[in-house]
């Protein structure tokens, strides 16, 4: 709407701004140890989820964020919970004999339209 200056970056009136998710979320300065899986990053000292003013829920967009921010955030992830309860309910996960794990570091993640592990092999067993 007008020419602004942000961190010393002059955006003339009309640019569009494409912002980078992947390295916000890799940023050390907020995560500190970006590259780890360690979701208990959300959850405060009594275990709970760290309120949404907080500044590690501000820093995760996977969905966006404000007027832009995805109509489908609250289906998917609703539809991951039950998918995944209903998967570790029913049944065991385990390796084949003689598999291994890929690993879990992003940094050797396959890259495409989004970053997936190594294949492997896995044996479901019913509970």
């Amino acid at each position: 709407m007008e020419d602004v200056e942000l961190e010393g970056y002059k955006i003339p009136k009309g640019s569009k701004i494409i912002t980078n998710i992947w390295t916000a979320h890799h940023d050390p300065a907020i995560w500190g140890d970006p590259w780890m899986f360690r979701p208990d990053r959300f959850l405060d000292d009594n275990g709970e989820l760290l309120p949404p003013e907080h500044t590690l829920r501000q820093s995760l967009v996977t969905f966006g964020t404000g007027k832009r921010v995805c109509v489908g955030e609250n289906l998917a992830k609703s539809r991951i919970f039950l998918y995944l309860t209903t998967l570790i309910q029913k049944f065991d996960l385990h390796l084949p004999k003689g598999g291994t794990v890929p690993s879990d570091d992003p940094r050797a993640f396959l890259p495409g339209a989004l970053l997936r592990p190594q294949d492997y092999m896995m044996r479901l067993t019913v509970r």
